[in-house]
């Protein structure tokens, strides 16, 4: 199971006001890392336009989004042409997480057992909920593991495996 090169922070949304600041849907548990100045890759999922090097200017924070302003882009316009695409960092720049605690690109892809053994399948996407994360887990038949402590027993990323009860066995 290959790590990805670069960890996606953020999804620009579109433009806002008249400067070119641009709303960015934060998808990392550290936001405050587009308040320091620092620069990112942006990458357009569609493969149409070519990854580019942003640098960050400023941030303020604005609802539950953040509203960037990068060098470079001065007008709606501007930032318009950016809409959709993502903001990533490279991987060796992520932060260190507690024991026990992982990123969701380091939980997609494992290879989910029972506790008794059996191969249930891979983890194929995270779903965050108000309540806990949720795992969707698709083998023989596709079933949702909630990322519990009393449900995943062990993970271990470089074996690439989770081990976790199922709702049977609780």
């Amino acid at each position: 199971m290959d790590a990805p090169e670069f960890i996606c922070i953020g999804e620009i949304l579109g433009s806002h006001g008249l400067r070119g600041e641009m709303k960015v849907r934060v998808l990392t548990d550290f936001p405050d890392r587009f308040f320091q100045k620092a620069s990112a890759r942006l990458h357009d999922p569609s493969g149409k336009e070519p990854d580019c090097v942003i640098a960050f200017k400023a941030a303020r924070r604005h609802k539950n989004r953040v509203l960037l302003t990068v060098e470079g882009c001065t007008s709606p316009e501007e930032a318009r042409r950016y809409c959709g695409r993502l903001i990533q960092i490279p991987r060796s720049e992520v932060r260190p997480l507690p024991a026990g605690c992982y990123y969701h690109f380091e939980i997609v892809g494992l290879q989910v057992y029972s506790a008794q053994g059996g191969h249930l399948g891979e983890v194929v996407e995270v779903i965050s909920t108000a309540a806990n994360d949720v795992y969707r887990v698709r083998g023989e038949t596709e079933r949702l593991v909630p990322a519990l402590k009393r449900t995943v027993k062990a993970v271990d990323l470089a074996a690439g495996r989770m081990i976790v009860v199922e709702e049977e066995e609780i």
